[in-house]
């Protein structure tokens, strides 16, 4: 009888024990500096959509965005830079492609810093670079959002403050970032 438990039981357990394991390993804690929000929970926030016709410029324009500015990142932070590149897009306030946002200038100031920031943007980590373009594949072919961030515009590195952030609503902690959308 106890080999027969064995045989049916095991399969079980190992399936459990992976299960535990998956949800352990892809697990995010700098969503929210006070809060811990398992993977699995973060991917039920994203909006998913069929697939669209979108120009290779918007992707590759995109696909840099992505990687110049989130490429430490995980698929989370990436998912919210690309989120609130489209989201500008989409504003009344931007222009109106993925192109013309990224590469955006107000005077002498460049809205995201990798576009006037002087350095190379030569593409120095194939892996994260790939990863950077399934993210704007995705976002750009299948309208996968990150809805944590809802409608923001603004973010910037957990490294600074700008003078700017103190006039917006802080929306999350995701990553190394933080983001924001207009005071209303």
């Amino acid at each position: 009888m106890k080999k027969h438990l064995n045989k049916v039981c095991r399969p079980i357990q190992l399936l459990v024990l992976t299960v535990c394991l998956f949800c352990f390993a892809h697990t995010e804690s700098q969503y929210d500096s006070d809060t811990f929000v398992p993977y699995v929970a973060l991917a039920n926030k994203v909006q998913k959509q069929p697939e669209r016709q979108v120009s290779q410029a918007d992707v590759s324009c995109l696909t840099q965005n992505i990687y110049f500015e989130a490429e430490y990142g995980n698929y989370n932070d990436k998912l919210a830079v690309a989120t609130v590149t489209l989201n500008r897009v989409r504003d009344d306030k931007f222009p109106k492609s993925v192109c013309a946002v990224v590469w955006q200038r107000r005077g002498h100031r460049c809205q995201f810093n990798w576009t006037c920031d002087g350095k190379s943007d030569r593409i120095k980590y194939p892996n994260k670079y790939a990863a950077s373009l399934q993210v704007a594949k995705e976002v750009l072919h299948y309208d996968k959002r990150s809805s944590i961030i809802g409608n923001a515009l603004f973010f910037h590195s957990k490294r600074v403050r700008p003078g700017w952030s103190y006039r917006m609503r802080r929306v999350a902690n995701i990553g190394q970032h933080i983001f924001y959308e207009r005071r209303h």
